[in-house]
């Protein structure tokens, strides 16, 4: 009678099971980094220089391509500053998702309500709407930056 062991004995099968995890998860990034437009924000804007501002630390949001919509909660760090925004992703988020520089030019429209700024941009179909303070934070530099041009 064959008895299911419930943890590796080996250090292959350790081994094994941590490959197979890291695999799920390196899967599971890019298929999430193709349906949030991350990929499409990685060819469009630039990783450097990056932007002087205020920092706004475990910021929630949207994102997504089409009927799907991914939702980040708590899972980057965003610079609002006079050039732009520098969105930066969390440690885990890294090998899809990388930071980005969007500058207010690339910006076309935000809707702002009291929970949520949806941004839209020039070069891009994707949109991203950013929860809370840093976007209403992110609705009112922009309109500055509107007015100085």
């Amino acid at each position: 009678m064959n008895v299911v062991k419930p943890v590796p004995e080996s250090n292959f099968e350790w081994v094994l099971l941590a490959v197979c995890i890291g695999s799920i998860w390196i899967g599971s990034m890019a298929i999430l980094s193709w349906y949030s437009g991350f990929r499409s924000f990685g060819r469009t804007f630039t990783r450097y220089p990056r932007i002087r501002g205020r920092k706004f630390w475990l910021v929630s949001l949207y994102s997504g391509t089409g009927p799907v919509s991914i939702l980040y909660p708590f899972c980057f760090s965003l610079t609002i500053g006079e050039e732009g925004i520098y969105l930066e992703p969390a440690f885990f988020l890294r090998p899809f998702h990388h930071s980005m520089r969007i500058g207010w030019r690339s910006v076309i429209d935000c809707d702002s309500s009291y929970l949520a700024t949806k941004v839209r941009f020039v070069e891009l179909p994707v949109s991203m709407t950013i929860l809370g303070r840093a976007g209403r934070e992110i609705h009112k530099e922009l309109r500055r930056y509107a007015d100085k041009n």
